[in-house]
């Protein structure tokens, strides 16, 4: 796929190669574009537009029927279709083409001179039949653009050749000119008309053809396709055409790779937007016929203005402003930052009108209408019309995009002025979406939406992406098919997740480490450069300029600058390192509560003079405004080469494979609630296959890939072949479902969504096998019971805690439960401090409830049965402090339990404290560094360290022991079962109990019925 960045085309398609000419400066002879499986036809046809090109002969496509269906279904507006006339020279062919739904013709000329064309072509008479199909196809009302190669003066008079085609075609809509050495020569071969003239021999010809189109208004702008560099149109910058900066202004141009810049373009001041001249000119010519320009031509600087005294004083009277409409919202993600403390939200559309104007009279240059949802404003369209009205250059709409799959929403708001879109979208695909957004079917209309809006040349599109723990790995695969869906028409801003408000309750799963995930950025952002999107990272959304490296160049850090300070400064907090930083004074650091989170030592000063938030300023406006080529010196990075994102290093768990189950001095597992060698049930090597490819699931992969009785056969997860997953080796299969799984497969571990627990379940059980289910069991307790009925000792839930060593000691401490044994009070204590990930850090139902699920199945697994809560208590205002839980087990001998959660402890800890019926006290305490067991009886208390090793390698160990030997399972299902009730209990008592869940001003957000219950 091409762009044109005149703006007319957006994209051009290879059908088939073949024709009934020979044409050598002709690309109808290479390569035909990528096809869909499914139907055998090129895969750009569906992903819609505005204006689509089918190249290669028309005639001569038997597909081409085919092509303009797929083609309108797909969403194109425009079909234009490339032809050399010969074919359509009947009136009845030409209505046949125009009876499949063509809008247009590309047509081909190659030279004034019948003789001179039909050599070109090479077979005779075809000058001439050319343009008698010509004529009858403008006769037949379709629209014309006139496609001529700039060919040797010897060869062509070219202001005569497009005078000879406008009297076949004088409504013609538009010119190409291009230079056939920017093809490739089929075959390796070069014949002389790809022998690229020199520029200043037909820059005279160049001038006067551009002067013809102008005078028959031919629309005509210069592409990255077409091989003419700038200096071919005029002699110097002052007389270049002003018609072929069409939409350009200062933005760089992408080169082909069969284009370049000579070494005299080093020093001309229009380099950076020049699409340069091809390679074959270079190696045949050289420099000669190339004209650096000493300053912009008028045309650019008209369209982006130097960094003067005038601009200065206009970028400091600009001003950006947000403005919410709402704060409500359509979906429900997970990080989103909006809340009831938003501010510029004003839901009365007078007061915002009124409010648009006056920021228009003080000078606003830029409004961005965001949310919340802002499409759930009525009055949206009216808002961007106020805008653009009262003199706002610069429209925003920052949505989910949604509410705008239809065209007539769209055109509503580009003919209101919009000229700013920027979309939500964090996800290539609708299980990831689903999993980011809580809303089915969402992401299809997003795109939707978005191929809509890509009709509108003059509307910036840019896309929002969230970097959550759950996307990260698909980094690549996202901008890869950012490219697929749209070419370059969509830039991308990567911003972190905020861990404020909403990402506070789920912010230990939400938000990972730089170290953890900006390998897989990096790759991405690479990735983006060589594929020509527009890429940008934003520091104040989250990211710190220093984690960047060698991608540095693409961070916001100077154009941010001023909000950053004004702004975000009191919310950020920095390392001492920062100190000795060049981008100190401009750069605000990470976001408090990654701080407490994570720290901040992997913040790392940047060598160099610091730079002033002026300076800053005047850098990045030299940029903006200026003709240049390189970067700021502020954002260079060592020797300024930007890596290949295959050269991109992504972490090396490679050694995962020669760890050992367990450290040598402990071979012990839980077995029937005792403690026994562990080389007892190792038994024979198990083939198992992971259902999942989420963080959890990785850390299940490294524990079975430690196991010498489980053997990795497979991952599985509609996103497992697209991501980047160091954790498992290149031997292990990557597919998307169930259906592809290896015959040998004996048993899963699935730790997908908690929603396809029970489907996944029940299709492994129909198919014989065991499973290692994640917790919870299931997203409900009927499901859970259902599933706990039909699975029997073949489902095992993987409740983490069961396997830690402390566990072991107490159970086998407590011996047969019976008698003097028999626990009396168990008591549970989970202490985090409030900066932990242990902790909880706001008022919500699903971080507490996954807590909870720990903490009760461990009261259950001891107390030996169910539970019923008597007393729940809550503390704390704006975020939990303490939780206090009471309950007791069924018949008079049942033990009483208690559950304290203390969320504003100096430190992380966890005690567990059984008294058994003669007095007999065994507790287990688990902190930083110290992990330990007590027994207290008649013959005083001892301590000694709990059993080393990992718990979750303990669990997996101790699953497979349950396929290959009579081991009692470490969590049945029918336990998991019973978890799932418990935890519900408690929370249910909790918000009886008037623990503050709900805020009466907290924003609406809307959930699909089928993911509203799940927890995280």
């Amino acid at each position: 796929m091409t762009r044109a960045s005149a703006g007319s085309v957006e994209a051009s398609v290879l059908l088939e190669p073949g024709c009934n000419l020979a044409c050598p400066v002709c690309d109808c002879r290479l390569a035909p574009a990528a096809r869909s499986k499914s139907d055998g036809l090129p895969r750009e046809l569906g992903r819609g537009g505005g204006v689509l090109e089918l190249r290669g002969e028309a005639s001569a496509q038997k597909d081409l029927a085919r092509a303009v269906t797929r083609a309108r279904e797909g969403g194109w507006s425009t079909l234009r279709v490339r032809t050399n006339g010969i074919a359509f020279a009947t009136p009845e062919r030409a209505a046949a083409l125009r009876r499949l739904g063509v809008d247009g013709v590309v047509f081909f000329l190659a030279s004034d001179k019948p003789a001179i064309h039909d050599a070109i072509a090479r077979v005779r008479g075809a000058h001439a039949a050319g343009l008698r199909g010509l004529s009858t196809l403008a006769a037949e009302g379709l629209d014309v653009t006139l496609e001529i190669p700039v060919l040797d003066p010897s060869l062509q008079d070219l202001r005569a050749t497009l005078a000879l085609a406008l009297r076949s075609a004088p409504r013609a809509r538009s010119l190409r000119l291009y230079s056939p050495a920017a093809l490739r020569p089929v075959d390796g071969k070069a014949p002389r008309e790809l022998a690229p003239p020199r520029w200043d021999r037909v820059r005279p010809a160049l001038l006067a053809t551009v002067a013809l189109a102008r005078e028959a208004g031919l629309a005509m702008a210069l592409s990255e396709r077409d091989g003419i560099p700038l200096c071919a149109l005029a002699e110097d910058e002052s007389s270049i055409p002003e018609a072929i900066f069409a939409d350009r202004g200062s933005r760089p141009i992408p080169r082909r790779e069969t284009s370049s810049l000579g070494p005299a373009c080093a020093t001309c001041s229009a380099a950076s937007v020049c699409p340069g001249t091809t390679r074959r000119y270079l190696d045949t010519h050289g420099d000669r016929g190339l004209v650096p320009f000493a300053r912009a031509p008028r045309g650019l600087r008209r369209a982006g203005a130097r960094w003067d005294e005038e601009r200065k004083s206009a970028a400091q009277r600009a001003f950006f402003v947000v403005l919410r409409p709402t704060v409500h919202c359509n979906q429900d993600c997970w990080f989103c930052s909006a809340n009831e403390t938003s501010q510029n939200v004003e839901a009365d559309p007078g007061r915002m009108m009124r409010r648009i104007a006056r920021l228009a009279r003080t000078g606003a240059q830029q409004v961005s209408f965001s949310g919340g949802e802002p499409t759930l404003s009525r009055h949206l369209v009216d808002y961007v019309e106020v805008a653009r009205r009262s003199g706002i250059e610069r429209v925003e709409l920052v949505s989910n995009a949604v509410l705008l799959d239809r065209p007539e929403k769209v055109e509503a708001l580009v003919r209101a002025g919009l000229t700013h879109l920027f979309v939500s979208l964090h996800a290539h695909d609708e299980a990831l979406s689903r999993l980011e957004t809580r809303k089915v079917g969402d992401h299809a209309r997003t795109v939707r939406a978005l191929h809509l809006f890509a009709r509108h040349e003059h509307v910036r599109i840019d896309v929002n992406h969230v970097v959550s723990a759950h996307n990260y790995r698909s980094l690549v695969r996202f901008v890869e098919w950012l490219h697929d869906e749209f070419g370059t028409r969509i830039g991308v801003s990567f911003a972190w997740v905020t861990p404020q408000y909403r990402a506070l309750e789920h912010v230990g799963r939400l938000v990972p480490r730089y170290t953890e995930a900006m390998p897989f950025l990096k790759r991405a952002i690479a990735r983006a450069v060589e594929l020509g999107i527009d890429v940008v990272v934003g520091s104040r959304q989250g990211v710190p300029p220093c984690q960047l490296d060698e991608l540095l160049p693409w961070s916001d850090v100077l154009s941010a600058v001023s909000g950053a300070l004004a702004e975000d400064k009191p919310q950020k907090q920095k390392d001492p390192a920062c100190e000795r930083c060049r981008l100190d004074l401009v750069c605000t650091g990470v976001w408090k509560p990654y701080a407490a989170l994570h720290g901040t030592a992997e913040l790392r000063p940047l060598p160099g003079d610091k730079i002033s938030p002026e300076e800053a300023t005047r850098q990045a406006e030299r940029v903006r405004f200026e003709i240049e080529g390189g970067y700021p010196a502020a954002l260079r990075f060592g020797d300024g080469r930007i890596p290949r994102s295959a050269e991109i290093p992504l972490p090396d768990r490679s050694n995962h494979l020669r760890l050992p189950v367990l450290p040598p001095d402990d071979d012990r597992i839980v077995r029937d609630g005792r403690t026994t060698d562990r080389s007892v049930s190792l038994g024979r090597t198990i083939r198992v296959a992971l259902v999942g490819s989420g963080p959890r699931a990785m850390a299940l992969a490294r524990a079975v890939t430690r196991s010498p009785g489980l053997s990795l056969a497979a991952v599985a997860s509609p996103h497992a072949p697209d991501k980047d997953l160091p954790e498992i080796g290149p031997d292990i299969a990557r597919i998307r479902d169930l259906d592809a799984l290896p015959a040998d497969v004996e048993a899963l571990v699935i730790a997908s969504s908690t929603a396809t627990h029970a489907e996944v379940a029940r299709q492994a059980l129909a198919r014989g096998m065991v499973c290692l289910v994640e917790k919870p069991l299931a997203s409900s307790l009927p499901e859970a019971e259902a599933l706990a009925a039909e699975g029997g000792d073949r489902l095992i839930v993987a409740h983490q805690l069961r396997a830690a060593g402390g566990v072991a000691e107490i159970v086998g401490e407590m011996g047969d439960r019976a008698g003097a044994h028999r626990p009396v009070e168990i008591a549970i204590t989970h202490r985090a401090a409030p900066s932990s990930s242990a902790s909880l850090h706001a008022w919500a139902r699903g971080p507490l409830y996954e807590l909870l699920l720990h903490l009760g199945d461990l009261a259950l697994f001891f107390a030996g049965g169910t539970l019923a809560v008597r007393r729940a208590e809550a503390w704390g205002g704006g975020r939990p402090e303490r939780i206090a839980i009471k309950a007791r087990g069924e018949g008079p001998l049942a033990p009483s339990v208690s559950i304290d959660l203390v969320l504003d402890a100096p430190t992380d800890g966890l005690v567990v404290e059984v008294r058994l019926e003669g007095g007999r006290r065994i507790g287990w305490t688990r902190e930083p560094g110290r992990d330990e067991v007590r027994i207290a009886d008649a013959f005083g208390e001892r301590t000694r360290s709990a059993p080393s090793g990992g718990d979750l390698e303990r669990l997996v160990a101790a699953f497979h022991a349950s396929i290959t030997s009579a081991a009692t399972p470490p969590a049945t299902a029918a336990e998991g079962a019973r978890a799932v009730r418990f935890a519900g209990e408690i929370l249910r008592a909790l918000e009886a109990s008037g623990a503050p869940f709900d805020r009466a001003t907290e924003p609406k957000r809307v959930a699909s019925f089928a993911l509203r219950d799940r927890f995280g």
